[in-house]
């Protein structure tokens, strides 16, 4: 393992290149808030690419050059306050797509107010990181449930 001297954590390096390997950044997300993880797990069965999202934010936190540590707690505090949000809207019995509606908006807006002191956001997070399956989704028109 090597150090990167911008962040206080080691980064796993692949041996044969000295690249930095891919890690999930909701791995420790999920060991810490194993509650929250299941509701995430049921938000990614309702919604694919709900996690897909939550990775993108941590990858554009990290892209920043914020303190890895800071980063991890600001998107992971920011991941459970948003399902939390969702699961509440599921006990309230709201629609489908208004509950994916609810988990983006408090994921986006918690991890800015998170973020914005260190690095205030210079565009729309939302299209720049909602993975295609989630930006093609829209409620129906037949007025029932997606």
């Amino acid at each position: 393992m090597t150090t990167n001297k911008t962040r206080k954590t080691a980064i796993p390096t692949d041996p044969q290149t000295t690249e930095p390997k891919k890690v999930d950044p909701l791995k420790a997300w999920k060991q810490k808030h194993r509650a929250d993880n299941e509701k995430l797990s049921i938000l990614e069965i309702d919604w694919p690419g709900s996690k897909t999202l939550a990775r993108n934010l941590y990858q554009y936190a990290y892209a920043l050059n914020l303190d890895r540590d800071a980063v991890d707690d600001a998107i992971g505090q920011s991941l459970s306050a948003a399902v939390r949000a969702y699961h509440n809207a599921v006990k309230s019995e709201m629609k489908d797509f208004d509950r994916l509606e609810i988990f983006v908006r408090a994921l986006l807006h918690e991890a800015t107010q998170r973020l914005e002191a260190q690095h205030p956001p210079k565009r729309d997070l939302r299209l720049l990181l909602l993975p295609p399956e989630l930006k093609a989704a829209r409620p129906k028109d037949n007025g029932r449930e997606h």
